[in-house]
């Protein structure tokens, strides 16, 4: 393992591509490596936001890495996806250059996510928020996140993303 280190450092080449993802992480397998653009427009004040997601293998296979910048950087997220052997589910943090961070938990139906976030930090009126994230059958991906209020789940702004080239 010391002589595969020495020459990654060497060659400059990023070893760690090589990680096999473990395959309780499978359902991501198809975004690894992937790179998306997206863009959505805020009902309140018709606002477009552009948001730039990047999927990557983390921790030599054992995580998923998810990270996120909107509006050239203006905010920025990362998500660890990991599974989680006690509970038998995929759990995440995702740490934010904003005032909270949160944790929760990841479901899978047929060709859509949803990610079950509890905030902690900021209360910006909301403690939980459900994305979904849907793989379309014209290659996009639309996703729509909904926040719970004192009235209920509440839909937010709907984002399409379509993979760089």
């Amino acid at each position: 393992m010391k002589m595969k280190s020495a020459i990654c450092l060497l060659t400059l080449l990023p070893c760690w591509a090589s990680a096999q993802l473990d395959p309780e992480l499978a359902q991501f397998q198809a975004l690894m490596g992937t790179t998306w653009n997206g863009e959505y427009q805020v009902a309140v004040n018709s606002k477009v936001n552009t948001e730039v997601v990047l999927w990557e293998e983390a921790l030599q296979g054992n995580a998923v890495r998810y990270s996120h910048s909107m509006n050239d950087g203006e905010y920025q997220g990362e998500i660890l996806f990991v599974w989680n052997a006690e509970s038998e589910q995929v759990e995440f943090t995702y740490h934010t250059t904003a005032d909270f961070f949160s944790h929760g938990m990841v479901t899978q139906h047929d060709n859509a996510f949803v990610f079950h976030h509890f905030l902690q930090g900021a209360d910006p009126g909301f403690e939980e928020v459900k994305t979904e994230m849907v793989m379309l059958p014209n290659g996009q991906i639309r996703t729509q996140p909904f926040y719970l209020q004192d009235e209920g789940w509440k839909p937010g702004d709907v984002a399409l993303f379509t993979q760089a080239q």
